[in-house]
């Protein structure tokens, strides 16, 4: 997924000029072209290429370049020093749109010399967000966030929104770049809601879907990225670009991959072939090719993968600069070999691919199987050489013995020797077991991960049919219960996801899955009135079997659905507090809000929540007390070890 995060750092790199430059003059580049043979001043021609530039920054790349020469040029000869910062940016910006990242920095150091001098406020923070954007695109993220702060403290006095929302997409870019995709999610949505709030309609905030879009389905929530990613391909703005255009429907086909949907992802993939424009040896083109080949080979037809098996063995080198992409690629080739019958090739793409796959994990444990072997090959040597000792010591004693002794000692010396042979055999043989039995318990490991993935996948199938059913229905009470539904299958899906992605298979932290599921359901009941804190009091890395866990976030989830829908009606601020406690196996889980509070005994005949908790309560064994005299608070205390039946 890191390619398409470098996209998208290109896609919001933004001019100093004019931030909406390009969507206010695309469809006047022949009236800018007319502009430049009048006798303007040299400060105007100097405008007008620059405004050409960002018109051209997707379209075409080497204009973009060509035209912010000629205003560098311009602007040196005018030796005005705004305008040689403006247009230094714009050629570093230029060269970054040519993937020449190096070239980029050498003009972004030059630009911000006079950049920090000369440029107005707004020009200042636009170029701080350009050079954060190249040095996250050279791997420098601790620099890069230094100058977002930056930007984002002149943002934040100048209450520019347009800016804030750049700033919170360039944050999305780094965290991406980062594999932290949870934090980039929180910093896109912010963006999005940025933008929707300035214009639904603009091109930036089509980009700023997309950006969500494309977390998602990092996240592997490939049904929310497709949600998204139609959205915004649904804008002509978007279509009219083809190198962007491209980009989103190749991110589409690996969503619907992921989820198996075949013939989808290979409409998907031909559309962005159809319209690519990213050099052959880019990221985002190599993981278009690969993708394709791997989806035609899902679907049994190798003989596509022959038209393209040059570029894959290119893609499959040692020399090529993505290592995710050269294991993708070996795998194809292997797969291909063995679908058209040339198992010797197959063979050796093989094992070709479980060296690739070898992580750094892999090496460490390694590395400790070693260090066990060394620590009981010492431990063997050194009984070998006190039964060598003993033996030499019965041989010294032979000299003062007479003949029944030395048959005696002899007799002594092939007991040990067999008894050291035995205990030999046996640690050789205990050995072997063991390797065995480990890697036995790892497959085992791992097809119990492989199942919670794909429990997690069907999950997410069963929100993707409730969220079309939610298009397709016009009752908002339906849509209120089906977007109810969603959110509890969602709950159940998180657990599964967690705990195929983390070391034990059994149980999951409650801590890092109540943070992300209160950030979702924030998310999804976002009201830009209301300022909605969520406080969260639970011990990090507070380990709950998988039992507890799922009767409990199923709790969770709507206890957290019903403050964000009626507890706050009457407030714009409010804060949510959830804590859980374990002492001597005994759970202690409590709720509040600071809202207008109700009573359950009113409402528990009607409310399928209300009837849903109690349910669950039911379920963990557990005491149930409520207080909500003027908020809510409600409080549950269950045991550790216990049989949970399953949740349907």
């Amino acid at each position: 997924m890191k390619g398409y995060f470098l996209i998208w750092t290109l896609l919001v790199v933004n001019t100093n000029v004019n931030v909406v430059a390009s969507s206010l003059y695309e469809n006047k580049i022949d009236s800018l072209h007319n502009e430049l043979g009048k006798n303007h001043t040299v400060i105007e021609k100097i405008n007008c290429y620059n405004v050409l530039s960002t018109v051209y920054t997707h379209k075409n790349p080497d204009s973009s370049l060509l035209y912010s020469k000629l205003a560098l040029k311009l602007s040196r000869l005018a030796k005005n020093d705004s305008s040689i910062g403006i247009s230094l940016s714009m050629v570093a910006r230029s060269y970054l749109m040519l993937y020449q990242d190096k070239v980029s920095e050498m003009y972004y150091d030059s630009a911000l010399r006079y950049m920090t001098v000369h440029a107005s406020k707004k020009d200042l923070c636009s170029f701080y967000i350009d050079y954060a954007n190249i040095l996250c695109y050279n791997a420098k993220f601790d620099e890069s966030f230094e100058w977002l702060n930056k930007a984002l403290e002149v943002a934040s006095l100048m209450r520019d929104t347009s800016l804030l929302s750049l700033i919170h997409s360039s944050n999305g870019n780094v965290y991406g770049f980062m594999n932290r995709y949870d934090e980039s999610l929180a910093h896109r949505i912010k963006a999005m809601n940025y933008e929707k709030v300035l214009d639904s309609t603009s091109l930036e905030y089509y980009f700023a879907v997309t950006d969500v879009g494309i977390t998602y389905n990092a996240l592997e929530q490939n049904a929310k990225a497709i949600k998204y990613l139609f959205k915004a391909i649904g804008s002509d703005k978007i279509k009219l670009r083809p190198r962007v255009y491209s980009d989103i429907m190749a991110v589409l086909g690996e969503a619907y991959y992921n989820l198996g949907i075949l013939d989808s992802a290979e409409w998907a993939f031909k559309q962005s072939l159809t319209m690519n424009t990213n050099p052959k040896e880019s990221s985002a083109y190599q993981n278009l090719i690969i993708m394709m080949c791997e989806v035609q080979l899902s679907k049994d037809n190798p003989s596509f993968i022959e038209d393209y098996i040059s570029l894959i063995n290119e893609y499959s080198g040692d020399g090529i600069i993505d290592a995710h992409n050269r294991k993708r690629g070996v795998k194809v080739l292997r797969d291909y070999y063995f679908a058209t019958g040339d198992l010797n090739k197959a063979y050796e793409l093989s094992i070709r691919h479980n060296e690739l796959s070898d992580s750094v994990n892999s090496i460490k444990n390694k590395e400790r199987i070693l260090q066990v072997e060394a620590k009981f090959g010492a431990e063997r040597e050194k009984k070998e050489n006190q039964l060598l000792q003993a033996k030499n010591q019965l041989l010294k004693q032979e000299n003062y013995t007479n003949k029944k002794i030395i048959r005696a000692s002899v007799l002594g010396s092939l007991i040990l020797l067999v008894i050291a042979l035995t205990m030999h055999f046996l640690f050789r043989k205990n050995k072997k077991l063991n390797k065995h039995l480990n890697a036995s318990l790892a497959q085992n490991k791992m097809l119990i991960k492989e199942i919670h993935h794909r429990v997690k996948n069907n999950l997410q199938m069963v929100s993707t049919l409730l969220d079309l059913q939610t298009e397709n229905t016009n009752d908002p009470a339906a849509i209120n219960a089906l977007q109810e539904g969603q959110n509890r299958v969602h709950s159940v899906a998180l657990i599964h996801q967690k705990l195929y992605q983390d070391k034990d298979v059994n149980r999951v932290d409650f801590y890092d899955y109540t943070s992300y599921l209160s950030n979702h359901l924030s998310d999804i009941f976002f009201d830009p009135s209301k300022s909605i804190e969520v406080k969260i009091d639970i011990e990090r890395n507070l380990m709950m079997d998988i039992d507890l866990a799922i009767p409990l976030s199923l709790i969770l989830n709507e206890l957290i659905t019903n403050s964000f829908k009626y507890a706050f009606n009457k407030s714009d601020i409010g804060v949510i507090s959830i804590s859980l406690e374990k002492y001597n196996e005994i759970y202690t889980f409590s709720y509040s809000d600071n809202g207008s509070g109700f009573d359950p005994d009113k409402v528990s005949s009607n409310s399928l929540g209300m009837k849903l908790i109690t349910i669950l309560t039911e379920q963990l064994k557990g005491a149930l007390s409520w207080n909500n005299v003027s908020s809510t608070n409600f409080s549950l205390k269950f045991k550790e070890q216990f049989n949970v039946q399953s949740v349907a």
